[in-house]
């Protein structure tokens, strides 16, 4: 279900009866967009001016109903729509930075305005474009990109209170039904390679990739076999000598920590050279048949992946 104005909001929250249950009576006011069986997926009546559409990631407050999980809910609301003096206005937000959520992606594709598109972490919106460049009803479509990075809303349970970033995008509902982005332009952090890093490591990141094609074919590259040399770099770790590494949590090559995994690709005699290895072939499919130069480069694409990651070559940027 799509809206495309404030008006069309309220007018499905009027005529969807709220679900009365064993678990929810009419109070609680749950009313689903589509779907009664996906009743977290509900139409949030928050005042009279102000309706959200939340997909029951944040908050959850059919289940939840202190206020505090109320003002979380209201907060990470994929998207809200406002009327105020001066016209109605669409606030659409990301998940957080605390992992991903197909289920707020496929979310978004669903509930956005028919002139609106979600797709990664960009928002497309519908413009017509007339001959001299600017906006024309009348015009050819095109689409606007506007990212839309994660954001990061964080509850401290100490003050109960709620840390907003005011990551997320806002429109003003033009009369035409085309919309506008109002506010600052959101920063943008961009992950990158750097390049001068690399470059000074590169004869060091070729040098072990030898050596992991080489081990490979010995080495216990199983689900429970990875699960061992990730149980040795973690009890090196918690071995004298290691200082701010202790206790840091090894599931696979890039959780290694970066300071370890330099000293690892330098010591041709390291102890954990075998075990980090081992995490590599794993986390790469390496030890697996080659039948074409497409695999071999498949295979070098997705140790570089890891290799950069592991050795601390990402930076961020802003744009």
């Amino acid at each position: 279900m799509r809206f495309d104005s404030f008006n069309e909001v309220v007018s499905w929250y009027e005529r969807t009866k709220p679900m009365v249950s064993k678990n929810h009576t009419k109070e609680h006011d749950v009313r689903p967009i589509g779907d009664r069986s996906r009743k977290w997926e509900r139409i949030k009546k928050i005042d009279d001016n102000t309706y959200a559409l939340v997909d029951g990631n944040y908050g959850n407050c059919i289940w939840n109903n202190h206020p505090e999980q109320h003002a979380y809910e209201n907060t990470m609301a994929a998207i809200t729509w406002m009327r105020r003096e001066d016209g109605d206005y669409i606030r659409i937000r990301n998940h957080t930075k605390r992992g991903f959520s197909v289920a707020r992606y496929n979310f978004l594709h669903w509930h956005l305005p028919s002139t609106m598109r979600f797709k990664g972490s960009h928002l497309y919106a519908e413009r017509r474009i007339a001959s001299n460049g600017h906006s024309d009803p009348q015009g050819p479509k095109d689409y606007e990109d506007f990212p839309l990075p994660k954001c990061n809303v964080q509850f401290d349970h100490g003050t109960k209170q709620l840390v907003d970033d005011n990551v997320y995008l806002m429109f003003r509902v033009n009369g035409d039904g085309t919309f506008t982005r109002v506010g600052e332009a959101l920063k943008v952090e961009v992950k990158k390679v750097d390049k001068e890093l690399k470059k000074q490591w590169r004869e060091r990141v070729d040098n072990f990739y030898g050596y992991c094609a080489a081990v490979a074919p010995m080495l216990d590259v199983t689900w429970g076999g990875k699960n061992e040399y990730a149980n040795q770099m973690k009890e090196f770790l918690m071995g004298g000598g290691n200082g701010n590494l202790r206790g840091a949590w090894v599931r696979d090559a890039k959780s290694v920590p970066t300071e370890l995994v330099r000293a690892i690709v330098t010591q041709e005699d390291h102890p954990m050279r075998v075990a980090f290895a081992a995490l590599v072939v794993f986390d790469i499919g390496g030890k697996r048949a080659i039948e074409s130069q497409d695999d071999i480069r498949h295979i070098k694409a997705a140790y570089n992946r890891v290799m950069n990651k592991a050795l601390g070559f990402y930076k961020i940027e802003e744009k």
